[in-house]
């Protein structure tokens, strides 16, 4: 029977275009295991994982995250289903809280990993350029707090997220300059180091990210500086790097004129010399070379690993 409690949720959730994924997913953890306590017969629950899948894909394209989440759980459902030859409600439940709580500690993880990273390369003392707001990135930069002596965000505007983020820096003791977009060859020439979050890691390791990312990270590497990727388990997507979805730019008119505001852009993971993950670090050992030496199919195992 259909709960209109849920599906009103469900319903905001999809129509919902300026949280992040992060905070959506919040909000589906919570409807999923609401679905869970109701639902009698375990292929009931499967197909409702299916159909919330597709719609997912179809209202929030570009959010990875909350379809790989959902995709994890259909998996791991399933597989518990041939396991002991059929699936009690509890168990469908208990599945989401595994996802659930390994989701809630990934940030805490990526974290301790990026202060690992910076140990293991002598940094006790790094200036650092970012863009946009990321949650990952804002909690990573505040579990090494002792070792940063600036941060210098990209406004990356048209949305301009990086001023969310630089004032939540600045109100957490940081020194901060908000950059404007224009700043990369002067910033990028001065930092230490530029970390990112992503949207999407794809199969062959580019990412998906807001727009100024790959320019950010090109002349980062040109100055001979690091380019590190903050994500976790759910943001690894198995297929190819999108290239032309209709959501990455808006197209207005201002008089006569015809405006383009380019929102998200593919990075090549050839600008990428390392990932930070919940489950590990992954390093591009021949930067010099600008060869590709990660283990990209140890990495993508994070997103089964349960």
């Amino acid at each position: 029977m259909r709960n209109a409690t849920i599906y009103a949720k469900l319903k905001k959730i999809y129509e919902d275009k300026t949280s992040g994924a992060s905070i959506l997913a919040g909000k589906l953890f919570s409807v999923l295991k609401e679905k869970a306590r109701e639902t009698e017969r375990k292929d009931d629950f499967l197909y409702f994982l299916k159909a919330l899948k597709r719609d997912l894909k179809k209202h929030h394209p570009l959010l990875f995250q909350l379809q790989n989440l959902v995709d994890i759980i259909l998996t791991l459902a399933r597989e518990s289903t041939q396991r002991v030859g059929s699936a009690k409600r509890e168990d469908m439940f208990k599945v989401i809280k595994i996802v659930e709580e390994r989701f809630k500690k990934a940030s805490e993880k990526v974290a301790d990993n990026f202060s690992r990273w910076l140990e293991a390369n002598g940094l006790n003392k790094v200036s650092i350029a970012t863009l946009s707001y990321s949650g990952t990135v804002l909690n990573a930069i505040l579990h090494v707090k002792n070792k940063v002596s600036s941060v210098y965000v990209f406004r990356s505007c048209p949305k301009c997220e990086g001023d969310k983020m630089a004032k939540k820096l600045s109100d957490l003791g940081f020194n901060v300059f908000l950059v404007n977009d224009f700043g990369l060859d002067h910033v990028l020439g001065t930092v230490d180091l530029v970390v990112s979050g992503c949207d999407a890691v794809f199969e062959n390791g580019d990412i998906l990210n807001k727009a100024g990312t790959s320019p950010i990270f090109k002349i980062a590497r040109l100055a001979g500086k690091e380019t590190l990727v903050l994500c976790d388990f759910s943001k690894f997507v198995r297929m190819k790097p999108v290239k032309n979805f209709k959501e990455f730019f808006t197209v207005g008119k201002r008089g006569n004129l015809k405006t383009i505001d380019v929102i998200f852009e593919v990075v090549g993971s050839d600008l990428i010399t390392g990932y930070i993950t919940d489950g590990g670090i992954f390093i591009n050992k021949n930067k010099s070379k600008n060869e590709l030496v990660y283990n990209l199919s140890e990495m993508f195992s994070l997103r089964g690993n349960f």
